[in-house]
């Protein structure tokens, strides 16, 4: 008896440890999240507001078709971003330009939170997981990335891959079934938003 009632106390405190480490760990992504956000809009703050160039004319005019192709994720996103824009653009007083760029920077953010989770999963530390997520979010090549507005097809493609493998790697470390849906859906995610994100699993 004695023995039932030491293991029930061993299973409570280990339940009891999981769940504050699992409500820990959904503090430190959302912390990141939110310090990904205040970074990216201060590092690209200067290029939010220049006019629109290159193909992006042409990528927000397919947009707002519906012959998306290959990319119907990605488009999907330009789309949504336009009826924010009709919706909101009319009483704040930035261009068109603007509030493209903004969800490039949201988009990002949630790409660097993504890589944080990955490497967190990975190696169970969230400094070496800041550390990764800090430098893919202001590494000078990401600037095209998210200033560039047809860009956004890279970054919500990264987003998603690392999503997929964030979800694998939790599989892998906690053994539970669930997470196979999630690491599907995410790699799917990513294929809809650009055709390089199909990559064969190693």
């Amino acid at each position: 008896m004695t023995s039932l009632s030491t293991a029930f106390r061993v299973f409570v405190v280990l339940h009891i440890r999981d769940r504050i480490y699992e409500k820990l760990y959904l503090v430190t992504m959302r912390v990141f999240f939110v310090f990904a956000i205040t970074a990216g809009l201060l590092i690209y703050s200067t290029g939010l507001t220049a006019p629109l160039h290159l193909d992006d004319p042409n990528v927000l005019r397919i947009a707002e078709t519906v012959g998306w192709g290959t990319r119907a994720l990605g488009y999907a996103s330009f789309w949504l971003n336009r009826q924010i824009l009709l919706f909101i653009g009319s009483v704040l007083p930035w261009r068109e330009a603007f509030y493209y760029r903004l969800g490039n920077v949201f988009i990002h953010a949630l790409a660097a939170t993504a890589l944080f989770w990955l490497v967190r999963e990975i190696t169970q530390r969230w400094l070496t997981a800041a550390v990764a997520g800090a430098l893919f979010l202001v590494h000078p090549i990401q600037t095209q990335a998210v200033t560039y507005i047809s860009q956004r097809f890279e970054s919500q493609a990264a987003m998603f891959m690392f999503l997929s493998a964030a979800a694998f790697a939790r599989f892998r470390r906690t053994n539970t079934r669930l997470w196979i849906p999630a690491v599907v859906v995410f790699a799917i995610g990513a294929a809809l938003t650009k055709e390089t994100a199909v990559v064969p699993p190693q």
